[in-house]
């Protein structure tokens, strides 16, 4: 066998379906992974394993919770009824970010959030404790994504022999409804009537003893069994009397999945990856979708702009090139030079002019983006 020093992590199925953990040269990992992947489906149908794994145990102040991967726990607090706690997973498979900050909220919705290195999921850390309401994970430097987890289970929180779903551990008992079944997409409406496409990530079963009355002394009581849903967006639905206020979420039938089509279009165009797109319908129609602009949103572009000003009291406009890139603060061109130009006490813009606009400099293969997107993707 030939030695490495460089090595990754992942995760397999035999033929019966035993997870096995494995580790592989970071060398063409991805080509690797696949055919290492491939032999124990097709051709494996059980591995004896020697050696019983130790299961981790991560202490969250009184109580402790396991995991199956090797982890160290770098920071822990305790924060608003539940915990916060920053995470370097040793093994984690399939290239998912090792660093992870991770805020389990019993009555509202955890989230984690994967970072790049370690000095700056601290950096993050220092910042968040002090003001959580107003700083933004997602915004900071070195964060790769930020996971919204509502009452699933966090990938690196898996035990024994839970699958990975996305970004969730796949806890037993969630595979036994005939009608919400995992990955099926179904319509969801909320309790303010919004409707939303979701896909469902299992459904799971509780009895309980409920009263008959609202009495508070009441002895005549029921077994009441209640359905629980749990969406991919970290959501869930019940089927409780008390929450007849949503519709029973229905399956997307195969004649709606244009819907999905077309959402997934509209996230390209929101993205700056497309300007317009268009949806068939049976019998001729279609739906179009366009981003147009006017007077007032135009000069969103990223790019290199030419442009003149007429302030009050000069004799002759100001002119000059700059270079600009969108962001939330500052979505156009416009803006730009207002916040930007620097003017005498009593001067004010009278007049502002763009004379011409040319796309930026891009690597060779990349496209240029007629427009940046809602989410003005940065430099």
């Amino acid at each position: 066998m030939t030695r490495f020093s460089s090595y990754s992590f992942g995760e397999a199925r035999t033929g019966i379906g035993q997870l096995v953990h494995f580790s592989l040269p970071s060398k063409n990992r991805e080509r690797s992974a696949r055919i290492i992947k491939a032999v124990l489906r097709r051709l494996v149908r059980h591995i004896d394993i020697y050696a019983t794994k130790p299961v981790t145990n991560v202490t969250h102040g009184g109580y402790g919770r396991y995991t199956r991967y090797n982890m160290t726990q770098h920071q822990y607090a305790g924060s608003r009824g539940g915990y916060i706690e920053i995470l370097e997973i040793q093994d984690a498979p399939d290239d998912r970010w090792p660093f992870v900050i991770y805020e389990y909220r019993p009555e509202r919705e955890s989230h984690f959030s994967e970072w790049e290195t370690l000095a700056l999921a601290e950096k993050a850390w220092n910042k968040y404790i002090q003001d959580p309401y107003k700083t933004k994970l997602q915004e900071m430097e070195g964060c790769k994504r930020l996971v919204r987890c509502g009452p699933l289970t966090p990938w690196f929180y898996a035990v024994g022999e839970q699958s990975l779903v996305g970004d969730y551990a796949f806890p037993e008992g969630l595979q036994d409804d005939p009608v919400f079944v995992v990955g099926k997409r179904f319509v969801v409406t909320d309790y303010q009537g919004q409707v939303s496409i979701k896909t469902c990530m299992g459904c799971r079963f509780f009895d309980y003893m409920e009263d008959r009355y609202s009495g508070m002394w009441s002895r005549d009581k029921k077994r009441v069994i209640k359905r629980v849903v749990y969406w991919d967006d970290g959501s869930t639905w019940s089927d409780l009397p008390g929450n007849k206020s949503e519709r029973e979420p229905r399956l997307l039938r195969d004649d709606e999945l244009w819907v999905t089509e077309a959402w997934e279009q509209f996230q390209a165009m929101l993205s700056g990856e497309v300007t317009e797109f268009s949806i068939p319908f049976i019998g001729g129609r279609k739906f179009t979708g366009k981003i147009s602009s006017d007077k007032t949103t135009a000069h969103q572009a990223e790019g290199e702009y030419l442009a003149t000003v007429t302030v009050s009291g000069r004799s002759e406009p100001l002119a000059g090139s700059f270079s600009f890139t969108p962001t939330l603060e500052i979505p156009d061109a416009v803006t730009y030079i207002q916040k930007g130009l620097k003017l005498k006490p009593g001067e004010r813009i009278e007049r502002i002019e763009i004379k011409d606009c040319q796309p930026p400099n891009l690597p060779k293969g990349q496209k240029k983006r007629r427009w940046s997107g809602v989410f003005f993707r940065g430099p």
